[in-house]
């Protein structure tokens, strides 16, 4: 049985391992996974916890997690001041890369305020994992009165596509690859 509980710091290697695990870009480049944790997990683990949740496993390992900026400007300004100038440092690659992240959710956030990160391990899709952390992600939001989300994923990922209109996200914008989606609730 998997259970959804609420984030705690011991758990930020276990989700750096599902975030190189599921991560489509090529991780034999030099500079990858620092990326993939600055840009995907460690602004959300450090700065706003208390919308971050994992789904355990009857072992307690954890098996996915949802990830949760509630509001972005905020998250800009912070993300921007410590986070980014790290991006930076790792190349020109990554500093557009993260830029352009960034923009497709800036495009929205007047309407959209909040933004989300989820992984799943491949042994727990399919089976309510994910609507599970979903769920327990806008609970939260609610409690905070964000009414709101914005998220992109690879157009080519349809599976993704798939399981979050199932969660009542829509099609906002699709550009350069990027299926940008978001919902009301």
């Amino acid at each position: 049985m998997t259970v959804i509980r609420k984030y705690r710091e011991e758990d930020k290697d276990q989700i750096h391992n599902i975030c190189i695990e599921t991560s489509s870009y090529d991780l034999s480049k030099k500079n990858m996974k620092e990326f993939l944790f600055l840009m995907y997990s460690d602004y959300y683990l450090e700065k706003e916890p208390e919308f971050c949740f994992v789904a355990c496993d009857e072992n307690e390992k954890i098996v996915g997690y949802i990830l949760c900026a509630k509001d972005f400007k905020h998250y800009y300004k912070t993300f921007k001041s410590f986070y980014l100038p790290k991006i930076d440092k790792l190349g020109f690659r990554f500093k557009i890369n993260a830029r352009s992240e960034i923009l497709a959710h800036a495009l929205f956030c007047k309407t959209y305020k909040a933004h989300l990160h989820i992984d799943l391990t491949e042994n727990c899709r399919r089976k309510g994992v994910g609507t599970s952390l979903m769920d327990a992600l806008k609970n939260e939001l609610v409690d905070s009165c964000v009414h709101s989300l914005v998220l992109s994923c690879a157009d080519s990922n349809k599976p993704a596509e798939n399981f979050y209109k199932k969660n009542n996200f829509k099609t906002v914008l699709k550009i350069l690859g990027s299926n940008i989606m978001a919902c009301n609730f």
